[in-house]
């Protein structure tokens, strides 16, 4: 039995061609890595351009509009206020004062309804003598 130089050649062959194929596999594995990462860099970079933007613009705009802000900030604490559920503390605390200025705006907003009933009136009453003269 001796060595069989054409086998040995095949196999050597086959050895290459394996060891050729595994690391243009790997090569290919690390081309997607690394092309996903520059991917997810560059999108993190627009990413965060853009979020500096946007703080820069929120600055912008609370600096200029600081009672623009306190009321958007009322309106979100009243809608919060509105989804959460009352306690029976808070009932009791706050129930009387909450009737009270309820009562208050009614009574308010029929009063000015009232005004401008009479107004219209007053003033309907005014084109009709105008249009009987």
């Amino acid at each position: 039995m001796g060595i069989d130089a054409e086998q040995l050649r095949r196999d050597a062959t086959e050895r290459i061609e394996s060891v050729k194929t595994v690391v243009g596999e790997t090569l290919d594995t690390v081309k997607v890595n690394v092309t996903d990462a520059v991917t997810q860099l560059r999108t993190s970079t627009v990413a965060a351009d853009a979020m500096e933007a946007g703080a820069k613009s929120a600055s912008h705009f609370a600096s200029e509009n600081p009672l623009g802000v306190l009321a958007g900030a009322a309106i979100a604490g009243m809608l919060i206020g509105a989804v959460v559920p009352v306690t029976q503390i808070e009932r009791a605390r706050i129930g009387p004062i909450r009737d009270d200025l309820y009562a208050k705006g009614k009574k308010a907003a029929k009063d000015a309804l009232d005004t401008r009933v009479r107004s219209i009136r007053t003033a309907l009453a005014g084109i009709v003598e105008a249009s009987k003269a």
